[in-house]
């Protein structure tokens, strides 16, 4: 699989992906109807943060989020629009203490 740079937008009927963030040049599109599920991918051929937006087609179509957090929200907002209830957040680790971590640059 060839992975390229896609711009996401949900339309009233469907999910676009553009070639660039300008939105000029429209790639592709899923229609909103066709949608039967959202899925959660961990790890997709050594790339992280994909999801899968599977079709009544029979179409799977990859995409990789920049965290998990964004890959959250896109499946949450897919989600919404096709009428499913947004992905659950993972359950807190019991007697789990926060990160410390250098306050000046993030760094754990």
């Amino acid at each position: 699989m060839n992975w390229k740079k896609r711009y996401l937008v949900i339309e009233k009927d469907k999910l676009v992906y553009y070639v660039k963030d300008n939105l000029k040049e429209r790639k592709g599109e899923v229609l909103i109807r066709t949608i039967k599920e959202v899925k959660s991918v961990k790890e997709y051929k050594t790339r992280k943060f994909v999801f899968g937006i599977v079709t009544t087609t029979g179409r799977t179509y990859y995409f990789q989020g920049s965290d998990d957090e964004n890959v959250k929200n896109w499946m949450d907002a897919i989600n919404l629009v096709i009428g499913k209830p947004a992905t659950p957040a993972p359950a807190p680790i019991p007697n789990a203490l926060p990160a410390q971590g250098n306050r000046n640059t993030g760094e754990l």
